[in-house]
């Protein structure tokens, strides 16, 4: 089973995890910086692994709710004003 990751940045020479932990004192952690450039695939890949993890259902309602929201394709120039009657 995977170890968990955890995401933070460096505030004034510490780690800063963004969101709080339930690890007790004295847990040994290794921290790893992320080299890769933002939205490099590197960058991509490690964002995939990290929690907060996305479970199949959520990607399918998130789909639903987007073919839901699509509007029908509008050949029309938006530059022309509307011919009035």
């Amino acid at each position: 089973m995977p170890k968990p990751t955890y995401r933070g940045h460096v505030k004034g020479g510490a780690v800063v995890l963004d969101d709080a932990l339930d690890l007790p004192d004295g847990v040994e952690v290794m921290i790893s910086p992320v080299d890769a450039p933002q939205g490099s695939p590197a960058a991509i890949l490690a964002a995939m692994h990290a929690p907060p993890h996305v479970t199949p259902e959520a990607a399918e309602e998130l789909r639903q709710s987007i073919e839901a929201g699509k509007r029908p394709i509008s050949y029309r120039n938006p530059m022309k004003p509307k011919r009035r009657r």
